[in-house]
């Protein structure tokens, strides 16, 4: 099947990530959880509602950054092969 029957059948997920990348971020992942936690046992009642407010905006932030740049390498992707067909 080809890529474009694929992405209708809904098959391709542009941001899925490979197991090499999940692989490499796991040592900082773990980094990061046992950071939290560290800090979160030392707040208040108030101050983690504080905490959990910044975790939000940092994820939507995250999201909006992600979808960015799929959108600019999906964008030189199409560039590069419009380059490759074009200088036939």
């Amino acid at each position: 099947m080809k890529i474009l029957d694929e992405l209708y059948y809904g098959n391709v997920n542009g941001s899925e990530r490979p197991t090499a990348y999940r692989e490499e971020v796991k040592e900082t992942d773990n980094l990061v959880k046992r950071n939290y936690e560290t800090l979160l046992a030392l707040l208040n009642d108030e101050q983690k509602t504080h905490l959990q407010k910044l975790r939000d905006c940092l994820d939507e932030q995250s999201g909006i950054d992600e979808r960015y740049t799929f959108l600019c390498g999906f964008r030189l992707g199409v560039r590069l092969m419009a380059e490759v067909f074009a200088d036939k």
